[in-house]
């Protein structure tokens, strides 16, 4: 068992990181200009315009990847900048800021996704985006540049500007050698060794009293949980986490964690009964949470991302009934009361969010967002123009999905003309494929047009005339 003292190790995971670091931005309309240029230089092929389709293709194999290389997040220490040659384009012509300081971000919101790989071990996929004074920043990734990045800028925010996954990725994204080396001194099993029943059984089970040793060296042991639950080890994490509940059954902040494993667990297994224990130790998380107002925002957070709204705005009113005004519990109830509709609620929790923190960002955010909703809940003209965009952006969205879908279904039309010599089938192939594909390519340029909000000032100025 590890001694209390080599905690300290763990506690400092950024020592070895020079700034500047750099990852690649994430950007999607790179991989779409390739699709689209891949397949009319073929079509340009097809057609015998030999010269066009070379072209395209020099612009679709080498043009658009040295481009998208170059487009990068470059963090120095104060501020986040974009590189690339089209970001400076596209911000220019817009008079956008390519560069955002650390004190203008907002909020920052990762969506993590993974999958079983062999050896019990779950590969996730990350995905951050910033919010600031400006467009979004996001970039993506599950290796070195993307832990480099987080280890680098995470530990400068706030944690009310972190949602739950960000803070976790925070607090105990590790380099996976790091991980195995602590799980080992811990002498827990490997996935192969570990039955796959373990995620079921009570964590608070005791064979035998805790010792001394085992109260001695259980941060660390809390800790080499979170990170193998962070790194993807799932199984390993649930062997950690039953050893430190054997200890300390009762620790709120420890079952919550718990109970976020099982999520994960239970996610990429597609298992209901592990995510009935997952929501069962999240409810006793909140018990015995008692005054604790950033867990119980938490908690009422991870209940939203179970779905579970009637149980997250009580944890969000418990943590404001307990300790008075919490930003994260009032943004929190201000998305529920959005969720159903309700606009002078939004706004009123809101306002009440800018009144709850002292963080000039965090603040002028607050404020906007309550502005905003005051403006739809008190001008239907207002609220009339930005249903009309919304409902407008769904059913481009909606258009997008079809004529992509059809697009490809087009593809072995195409491929059956050609095979078989008949030019009238893959004409109709390439004639219905090439109008897709450039209306979805229309539909993605007029949808990021519209998805910045109408300002109010253009229907206020409106209605003086």
């Amino acid at each position: 068992m590890p001694r209390a003292s080599d905690h300290i190790e763990l506690q400092n995971p950024n020592r070895d990181i020079r700034l500047p670091v750099s990852i690649r931005a994430y950007a999607p309309s790179y991989a779409a200009a390739m699709l689209l240029l891949t397949f009319f230089a073929v079509f340009s092929f097809y057609l015998s315009f030999d010269l066009v389709g070379i072209a395209m293709a020099v612009a679709s194999g080498v043009v658009v990847p040295v481009i998208a290389w170059g487009d990068k997040i470059v963090f120095d220490g104060k501020r986040l900048v974009r590189t690339g040659i089209m970001p400076r384009i596209w911000f220019r012509m817009y008079g956008l800021r390519r560069a955002v300081k650390l004190n203008k971000i907002e909020q920052v919101d990762t969506v993590t996704a993974g999958s079983f790989r062999r050896g019990g071990r779950v590969r996730f996929m990350h995905r951050t985006s910033i919010y600031g004074n400006g467009p979004a920043i996001v970039f993506s990734g599950a290796g070195k540049k993307y832990r480099t990045m987080v280890r680098a800028l995470f530990p400068h925010f706030e944690p009310h500007i972190l949602d739950c996954k960000s803070l976790d990725l925070r607090n105990y994204l590790a380099e996976p050698h790091e991980v195995s080396r602590w799980a080992n001194r811990f002498r827990i099993p490997s996935a192969e060794v570990l039955d796959a029943s373990i995620s079921q059984r009570p964590g608070n089970q005791r064979g035998s009293e805790p010792t001394p040793a085992e109260f001695e060296a259980i941060e660390p042991l809390k800790r080499t949980a979170n990170q193998l639950r962070v790194s993807g080890s799932l199984v390993r994490a649930m062997e950690a986490f039953r050893r430190a509940l054997r200890i300390q059954p009762k620790d709120p902040w420890l079952l919550f964690d718990y109970s976020r494993c099982l999520y994960s667990l239970s996610t990429v297994d597609n298992n209901a009964r592990i995510r009935r224990r997952a929501a069962a130790s999240l409810r006793l998380a909140e018990k015995r949470a008692s005054d604790d107002a950033e867990l119980l925002e938490r908690i009422g957070e991870t209940y939203r991302q179970f779905g579970y709204s009637r149980r997250a705005a009580s944890a969000y009113q418990a943590a404001i009934d307990r300790i008075g005004e919490c930003f994260r519990a009032l943004i929190g109830l201000a998305e529920l009361a959005l969720e159903e509709g309700k606009l002078a609620h939004v706004a009123h929790n809101f306002s009440a969010a800018d009144r709850a923190t002292r963080n000039t960002a965090l603040k002028r955010w607050a404020r906007s967002e309550a502005d905003y909703f005051s403006h739809l809940s008190d001008d239907e003209n207002y609220m009339e123009l930005e249903a009309s965009r919304m409902n407008l952006l769904e059913k481009l969205e909606r258009w997008k999905s079809s004529a992509f879908r059809v697009a490809l279904y087009t593809l072995p039309l195409i491929a059956a003309g050609v095979i078989f010599d008949s030019s009238l089938v893959a004409d109709a192939g390439w004639l219905t494929s090439s109008i897709l594909l450039v209306a979805w390519a229309a539909m993605s340029i007029v949808s990021k047009l519209l998805s910045p909000r109408i300002p109010y000032e253009m229907v206020e100025d409106d209605s003086l005339y």
